[in-house]
């Protein structure tokens, strides 16, 4: 007999931005996000993963109590909370992190969280101290009978503004139409280059951290919300770790007219991308609505952000095909419930889509 093992990752989306030091504001009207939570939980018993990876998971801690009642195992790390102290501090709203998700047979085991930026302090339910934004992975080690010992990592890289030439030609526009001037678009330029490489510095500290692990794996799972398309440093970052895309293995034509790969894509999830214009971008607007635009029209563009990667080490338990790649029967991105799949809901569970693989064992 085979063993299929599936895998989904998936951002929550905690829609808040930030306000002043008592509170973050939410970007949705009252009572949205509940409806959008209920979506949520609703779809991850639907398609019933093995494993799960999840993103801005907010508030933490009352999340995870209604992911262990779908009879998961759960281990998590919190990336933004303020200052806490026995969980008590400001921001009030702010507790929000990334979970690992797991059917009790894969015998899941937190390892450690690893900050990949920010300022010095620490992040947790508890207690924190926190005054910047902080990068963080989560680390967890299964072992099952079928799979054997697969080291599990879910991040969530930094989310300054990608580095492409569509941003360049949009940011010379600007200048000739007098939108920005000369000083303002080398500070956009030097902005969007930093955030770059916060990501592969991000990256660097993460494989480090993957490096001593890997000895006695059989394979590494790495999925998330990268904060970059197809086209960037980062992902060809992790393919030159021996990574390979499990969604790319099956899909490799991305331009054809149905392509439906995108995992942000305001076509389809015009309202809950919309909401997020208010978030505070980590880009200099200099007070003007319409620099802030070019940001948002820039970041509106359809593409893939969200990715689950697959690392096969010497003794892997997953069936390679041609090339040492496993067997993907299943590699789609998730609707999650929206209005054109699912009639009983009328929007989107977050701003993102989720990407379900599912992985081929080997018969025995």
């Amino acid at each position: 007999m085979s063993a299929d093992l599936k895998v989904l990752t998936y951002n929550c989306w905690h829609a808040l931005t930030a306000k002043n030091l008592i509170e973050f504001r939410e970007l949705e009207p009252p009572g949205r996000k509940l409806e959008r939570y209920k979506i949520q939980i609703d779809n991850l018993r639907s398609v019933d993963a093995d494993i799960v990876l999840l993103q801005e998971v907010s508030p933490i801690k009352d999340r995870i109590r209604e992911f262990e009642s779908l009879g998961y195992e759960v281990c998590s790390q919190v990336d933004q909370s303020g200052v806490k102290f026995f969980g008590l501090g400001l921001p009030a709203n702010l507790s929000t992190g990334l979970c690992i998700l797991a059917k009790p047979e894969f015998h899941l085991k937190k390892l450690f969280g690893a900050k990949l930026s920010g300022n010095l302090g620490f992040t947790g339910v508890d207690f924190s101290f926190q005054v910047t934004e902080n990068r963080y992975a989560l680390l967890a080690s299964s072992q099952h009978k079928d799979f054997g010992k697969t080291l599990i990592v879910c991040t969530h890289l930094h989310h300054g503004t990608e580095n492409t030439p569509l941003i360049e030609t949009m940011l010379t526009r600007a200048l000739q139409a007098g939108i920005i001037n000369s000083d303002e678009i080398e500070i956009s330029r030097a902005e969007i280059k930093a955030a770059d490489l916060r990501r592969r510095n991000e990256l660097d500290i993460l494989f480090a951290a993957i490096h001593v692990l890997e000895k006695d794996l059989d394979q590494i799972i790495l999925g998330g919300d990268l904060n970059s398309s197809e086209s960037s440093q980062a992902y060809t970052q992790i393919l030159f770790e021996g990574f390979f895309d499990t969604y790319r293995s099956c899909h490799a034509e991305a331009n054809s007219k149905d392509y439906s790969g995108f995992t942000w894509d305001i076509v389809k999830n015009k309202e809950n991308i919309s909401f997020g214009h208010d978030f505070e971008l980590p880009m200099s607007s200099f007070g003007r609505a319409d620099v802030k635009e070019l940001f948002n029209n820039y970041n509106d563009r359809q593409r893939r952000i969200d990715f689950l990667f697959l690392k096969l080490l010497k003794s892997t338990k997953l069936k390679a095909a041609s090339g040492g790649v496993p067997l993907v029967s299943i590699a789609e991105v998730l609707k999650f419930n929206s209005p054109e799949d699912a009639k009983q809901h009328s929007i989107f569970g977050s701003d993102h889509m989720g990407v379900l693989s599912k992985l081929v064992g080997k018969k025995g």
